[in-house]
């Protein structure tokens, strides 16, 4: 696998901004034009070239800071919705986003057998994301032989341990790549896994059926209107059904990465995503994402452990 693929599909899989901001390396920059911030990331890409370690230290010291006076103080009107957007282009340098964006290059022959994230040969890399699939399944604990959709999916780890299981999995995925290597790893499971190439916001209004558990792993960050996706939802699930929300970036209250109760990141690892990849990096203060849910209908808990970054949850229910 090449460097640059490398560093995509690590990326890919992180949440939450950083694991723990109080151990960031050296003093805070802050980064307020494009002109520095591009000089930034053109010194991430040298640490890179070192190692994948040397670029998410690199990453990790340095913020973009916006006016927060400009934003608009509704987080639920299109003028907010619109001027995070805006915030997105301007730090992409693209014009508008893209769902074609959101793509992961990888040589399918070299990884399917070993995916992410035991390529890695990283013990905590690994254990996270161990820790974190069992977390879910143990605290969703659906009923054997569900009807569940995950939006998302990625690598499938999840998916593969839910049909393994034996529940009905249906997987929605942006990225062709994830797709095929899920079908492949899935490939003698007994129930086979229904696979949908769409992306989640489009897959949402359309739906053909209700299904016991809707998962986000990962993913529901990408979505670029997470509150007309959360209203789709209650249409896709049936009455006593449960949504997870599982690892995404969720804060406790407005930062220095999420300035305002929900929008685009600002810290070094997601700007630098966007910029790079064009990938959408959201963030949400939990207070606003529980009350997002409580006006579409759901009600919802958060359930979190110590044993790993990766077991944060919010699952919500219809009211």
């Amino acid at each position: 696998m090449n460097e640059k693929n490398f560093k995509n599909i690590n990326f890919y899989q992180m949440v939450n901004f950083f694991r723990d901001m109080s151990k960031r390396s050296g003093k805070m920059k802050y980064i307020s034009n494009l002109a520095e911030l591009d000089r930034e990331l053109v010194y991430v890409d040298s640490q890179f070239k070192i190692s994948d370690d040397c670029g998410r230290v690199a990453l990790s010291n340095f913020c973009y800071r916006i006016n927060v006076d400009s934003v608009p103080e509704d987080p639920f009107s299109q003028d907010y919705y619109d001027f995070q957007m805006k915030l997105y282009s301007i730090l992409s340098g693209r014009s508008a986003y893209d769902i074609t964006n959101e793509e992961s290059v990888f040589n399918q022959e070299e990884i399917q057998n070993c995916p992410f994230p035991y390529y890695t040969g990283s013990a905590s890399t690994v254990g996270d994301q161990l820790l974190a699939i069992g977390y879910i399944i143990k605290k969703t604990n659906i009923s054997a032989n569900s009807t569940v959709i995950e939006f998302g999916p990625g690598w499938g780890n999840l998916t593969l341990a839910l049909a393994l299981m034996g529940h009905k999995v249906t997987c929605v995925e942006v990225e062709k790549r994830f797709i095929d290597l899920i079908k492949y790893r899935s490939r003698d499971v007994k129930n086979p896994v229904e696979f949908f190439h769409q992306d989640m916001l489009n897959f949402s209004e359309f739906p053909d059926k209700k299904y016991d558990a809707v998962y986000f792993y990962e993913s529901f960050h990408h979505c670029r209107d997470p509150l007309n996706l959360i209203k789709n939802l209650s249409r896709i699930i049936t009455d006593d059904g449960i949504i997870c929300f599982a690892s995404e970036p969720f804060v406790q209250g407005p930062s220095e990465i999420i300035p305002y109760p929900w929008g685009v990141r600002l810290d070094g690892m997601s700007v630098w995503s966007m910029r790079r990849f064009g990938w959408m990096e959201l963030g949400f203060e939990i207070n606003f994402f529980m009350k997002m849910l409580s006006g579409c209908g759901f009600i919802s808990e958060r359930i979190s452990s110590d044993v790993s970054p990766l077991t944060s949850l919010i699952i919500a229910r219809k009211i």
